[in-house]
């Protein structure tokens, strides 16, 4: 009936991992300057561009590049801030992002874009652009009239909020989006919880295996396989593992319960929870693996968890940044209420 596996593997599409600078110790009881290589693009250092090999003056070690700036080339002695129209969420970084089109970056120095809030709408789709209120609409209220305008706050991004930026990059009734580069699900994971975690580099990224029968369309409660991932040979399929923090195995509006992102033994095609050994520490645990679709022109694969009565609630795949990990959850405004820090992702299918 399936097709053989076509491996693959998935783009995330990531929220912000924001970082800045520290300061190195504060130590210089020595003089003695051992001149190594010039600092690389991405980081400077205070003097002509050099780093020390030694802890001697950590004063003038590489520092990285704050998010909202870059280094382009090796060698320099200060960083250069994002232009606007252009941000980088990340410190370290050699260049910045292009806003997208109907966000706005209004100012140098930006580690995100700006895009109107809930119950109002961009006046045009470029750079730099204002907002306007939706005819007989409030923030967060939903559609009333006027072109643009967004039907559900579900229509808006994650982290909208109708507050100032936290830098008053924003102008009032926006909401700033720190939107990073997409990353692919890691061969490396969070080494406390064996979670799959995310990475810029698509050369680090797990091989999946996905069976559709290439007749189809589209298809769900489908299995996904990791191939190159040290979790293969035990606990090959990437599943939903409810989370110790759950107060049950089922997800619902107005609960903050969860399951990572992890590998897990197969479960049976449409089942709800099931005990199986998977790579969460302290295995087995309740866990799902056929809960994923597939979309051939979207290209979305997206996460349906099933309850325990066997409904199919709202299922939300998040990025913990506290982690650098993935998770689902059925309320990412409890979810965050509860545990913290969590912004939605997808996830986009590439050959």
């Amino acid at each position: 009936m399936f097709a053989s596996n076509a491996a693959s593997f998935f783009v995330l599409m990531v929220a912000a991992l924001t970082a800045t600078a520290s300061n190195h110790g504060s130590s210089k009881h020595h003089d003695i300057l051992v001149r190594a290589a010039p600092c690389a693009a991405g980081s400077y250092a205070n003097s002509a561009g050099w780093h020390v090999s030694t802890s001697l003056r950590p004063d003038l070690s590489c520092i990285p590049a704050t998010n909202g700036s870059y280094v382009p080339n090796n060698g320099a002695t200060t960083s250069t801030l994002c232009a606007a129209g252009s941000y980088q969420p990340r410190a370290g970084q050699n260049f910045c992002y292009g806003a997208p089109s109907g966000r706005f970056a209004s100012q140098p120095g930006m580690r995100g874009v700006c895009g109107a809030c809930c119950g109002w709408t961009t006046t045009q789709t470029n750079y730099n652009t204002g907002v306007v209120k939706c005819s007989g609409s409030t923030p967060f209220s939903g559609r009333a009239s006027g072109s643009g305008c967004v039907s559900t706050r579900q229509g808006c991004d994650p982290v909208a909020t109708c507050a100032q930026a936290a830098n008053g990059a924003c102008p009032d009734q926006s909401f700033e989006f720190v939107g990073p580069a997409p990353g692919a699900i890691s061969k490396a994971t969070y080494a406390a919880y064996g979670l799959f975690n995310v990475d810029p580099n698509p050369a680090n990224a797990i091989i999946f295996e996905i069976q559709l029968d290439p007749t189809m369309q589209n298809g769900s409660k489908l299995n996904i396989k990791a191939t190159t991932t040290s979790y293969a040979a035990t606990y090959p399929f990437m599943g939903g593992i409810v989370g110790a923090a759950s107060s049950s195995n089922d997800f619902a509006s107005g609960s903050p319960n969860y399951a990572y992102i992890q590998g897990t033994s197969q479960t049976p095609t449409g089942s709800g929870p099931q005990s199986v050994p998977n790579s969460f520490p302290g295995s087995p645990s309740f866990a799902e693996s056929s809960i994923w679709s597939y979309d051939r022109v979207s290209t979305r694969v997206s996460p349906q968890w099933i309850n325990t009565d066997g409904t199919s609630p709202a299922t939300f795949p998040i990025y913990l940044p506290d982690y650098q990990a993935i998770a689902i959850t059925g309320d990412v405004a409890e979810f965050t209420n509860q545990f913290g820090t969590a912004t939605r992702i997808s996830f986009t299918y590439l050959p």
